[in-house]
């Protein structure tokens, strides 16, 4: 019996390059190229991912999100987006955002939260 590792993995991940091998048992549903994301389904346990591509051209890592939309027009791209950048940070420190009126927590080793950095 064939299983993924959907299940196991966090709602957003760091996804290891080459990015082919991580959505190699996905179906794509549906891209954004304004976005820079694709829409997947597992074909094993039905999880939706939207899953962005072309960071390696930047020499980074692409990262995934779990969702129950099934479409990126439902999808919320502001929050994924939230929830990346607090991942690439190693979350949120004790300090409140400088920007002015802010008071969200800001990110680990930097003085704003993950709105206000973008």
């Amino acid at each position: 019996m064939k299983t993924c590792k959907c299940s196991s993995l966090a709602e957003t991940v760091e996804v290891p390059m080459p990015r082919d091998a991580f959505v190699e048992k996905f179906k794509t549903i549906e891209r954004s190229n304004t976005e820079w994301t694709d829409l997947f389904k597992c074909n094993l346990c039905n999880q939706f991912w939207v899953v962005e591509f072309g960071a390696e051209m930047d020499r980074r890592s692409n990262f995934a999100v779990k969702t129950k939309c099934k479409s990126l027009s439902e999808f919320d791209f502001l929050t994924a987006r939230a929830g990346i950048e607090s991942l690439k940070h190693g979350g949120l420190s004790r300090d409140i955002c400088m920007f002015a009126g802010c008071s969200q927590q800001a990110l680990k080793g930097i003085v704003f939260c993950s709105k206000h950095k973008l």
